[in-house]
């Protein structure tokens, strides 16, 4: 029998704008996975489970992918 297929998670840093939903970002302990992104011309807030972040641009945060 062939084994099943794993997903690799790949953790990356990237500019808050460029965060997509389903990513799993830290938050000192805390992991919560973007269920929204909302963007506008200053910032970008990130939708999670219980509550909201929100990012000016140029921020980089951590993702796994």
């Amino acid at each position: 029998m062939s084994k099943p297929l794993t997903r690799l998670a790949l953790r990356l840093v990237v500019d808050a704008r460029r965060a997509r939903v389903g990513d799993l970002i830290e938050l000192g302990e805390l992991t919560r996975r973007v269920t929204c992104v909302k963007g506008s011309d200053r910032d970008t807030t990130l939708v999670v489970r219980d509550g909201s972040i929100t990012f000016a641009h140029g921020v980089r945060i951590v993702v796994q992918r």
